[in-house]
């Protein structure tokens, strides 16, 4: 019971007149509160410094220490389907409180913690349990054996950083990393701001560690420190609007919710939402008990919160879980660019430019991504219809898309001498060759028309109507088409009927971009 006592000491509410706060003001807090509370069926023996991580649907409450001091090897195993508790093979390391608990794959890494529940005597234990034979296997020791610390599963590998590692002080910084795929651990960058008794939560891919007890004696710390695991680096978030210790937080639905612990003077009720999108914190529903030294553990939209003390009790078998607010609406789509029904040239330079957002309050953006990519070039390379597509998803698993559709086309600059362009009449003998000659900004190949063109139909003569005799004639050959490098032009030879004698009729030049062009004719 001594070093129960003595690890309580620096772990219960601190109530030194010398406390200090360091606290800075990021903001507004938003005012509505989000989310309810539910009391469940409570442990089936109180318990606090537990471990607690979630697998399969069933919360799982590891180690920790009773109501007379002693700590436990056996853990608890709640089904929130039917609201009951079973029990599950202990732990392969017998005693020990504050280690840490991590889902990842299909196993439970328990990591760390007071040996026997002594403060003086930290643990490196790697504990690997599997649920789905109930078994316990022993990993690599951690490289710095620590309690009071955080750790989270990011991209397949475990991020423990902070804690302590000896009663009253020992703080460390150091970022321990686990690989369980080669059973090794490796060093990140520490943390700036080591901290004891903190909370974390893993969001986007990042480590988030909020608030916890400085290494300055008797300071609470405000700091949401974030690691990112692709760049080995901490920057700082906005600071959490009630500094604690010895709290619960977790992802729910890609925002962070914080609840329970401990400040200067007492256990506070009120609960806080983050939004990583934003760097805003709101408030949400406050917790229904003050509690602190708990476990927590999040499935889906819920957040289970086991055991701990209270003010009128040192140990507690307390079970409430937050039910987050439902997210049914999808994320809305912008697309500035593309136009839907733009049409743009053969080769133009364009940028693809579009937005998702989720609604306010909502569960968070978790992806948001184009056909081509956002600021990328738009696909020009072809001719012929096109569409972008965009889709999004929410932190709630909501998703939508939309679609913007445009043209690419030939750059045809009009027809050129001998053929002049509309409203333009061109006069020519029947039955002569007419070479139609027309510039595509390149060679773009033989295969430039449309099944079936060019093509001709009769069309009205009007007498008064001016027209302009085409010289350069031709009566060899049938109608056939080139492309000449050194012009850069395209000549098709439009072989006419002597038929045609007396008439007018429009010739259609129709690519396989879908675009029609005119000229005009009048036979003699």
């Amino acid at each position: 019971m001594k070093q129960l006592q003595r690890l309580l000491k620096i772990s219960r509410p601190l109530r030194s007149p010398f406390l200090t706060l360091i606290f800075f003001l990021a903001g507004a807090i938003a005012v509505y509160a989000q989310g309810s509370w539910e009391t469940k069926a409570p442990m089936p023996e109180a318990r606090m410094y537990s471990a607690v991580a979630s697998y399969g649907g069933s919360v799982y409450v590891f180690g920790g220490a009773n109501l007379f001091g002693t700590s436990t090897a056996t853990p608890f195993v709640y089904n929130p389907a039917t609201d009951s508790w079973t029990t599950a093979a202990p732990d392969s390391t017998a005693r020990r409180c504050s280690a840490m608990a991590v889902t990842l794959g299909t196993k439970i890494y328990v990591l760390g913690g007071w040996a026997n529940c002594d403060s003086n005597s930290p643990t490196g234990n790697t504990s690997i349990y599997d649920p789905a034979t109930n078994s316990w296997t022993s990993g690599a020791p951690m490289i710095n054996p620590r309690g009071d610390s955080v750790a989270e599963a990011l991209n397949g590998k475990i991020y423990v950083t902070s804690g302590g590692n000896s009663y009253g002080g020992g703080m460390i910084s150091q970022t321990d990393i686990y690989d369980p795929v080669s059973d090794t651990w490796s060093s990140g960058t520490p943390i700036p701001l080591p901290v004891r008794n903190a909370a974390s939560a893993a969001v986007g891919g990042k480590l988030y560690v909020i608030s916890g007890l400085d290494q300055i004696p008797n300071t609470l710390r405000p700091d949401v420190q974030v690691y990112d695991p692709a760049m080995n680096s901490w920057s700082f978030a906005a600071p959490f609007p009630g500094p604690r210790q010895l709290h619960e937080a977790g992802n729910i639905n890609g925002k962070i919710f914080v609840s329970s612990g401990n400040d200067a003077s007492s256990f506070p009720l009120p609960a806080f939402i983050y939004d990583p999108s934003t760097n805003v914190w709101a408030a949400a529903a406050a917790a229904p008990t003050q509690r602190s030294i708990g476990g927590s553990a999040v499935i889906g939209n819920k957040m289970f919160i086991a055991g701990g003390a209270s003010p009128g009790s040192p140990v507690i078998d307390s079970l409430e879980v937050y039910i987050a607010d439902s997210d049914v609406t999808a994320p809305t789509i912008e697309i500035s660019s593309p136009v839907d029904g733009a049409t743009y040239v053969l080769g133009q330079s364009a940028t693809v430019n579009f937005s998702c957002a989720d609604e306010s309050g909502g569960s968070g953006l978790a992806s948001c991504v184009g056909t081509t990519v956002n600021g990328g070039f738009l696909d020009t390379s072809s001719v012929g219809d096109k569409t972008l597509e965009v889709s999004a998803s929410d932190n709630a698993g909501n998703t939508s898309s939309t679609e913007a559709s445009y043209k690419v086309v030939f750059n045809f600059g009009g027809f050129l001498q001998p053929v002049d362009n509309l409203p333009l009449l061109n006069v020519a003998n029947a039955g002569s060759s007419i070479p139609v000659k027309f510039g595509l900004s390149g060679n773009q190949g033989l295969n430039i028309f449309a099944t079936g063109y060019p093509a001709s139909g009769a069309a009205p003569c009007d007498a008064n109507e001016p027209g302009s005799e085409i010289e350069e004639t031709s009566n060899a050959g049938g109608s056939a088409l080139s492309y000449s490098t050194t012009s850069d032009q395209y000549s098709y030879v439009w072989k006419t009927n002597k038929a045609w004698k007396g008439t007018c009729r429009i010739l259609v030049v129709r690519f396989i971009d879908g675009t029609d062009h005119f000229a005009k004719f009048r036979f003699k």
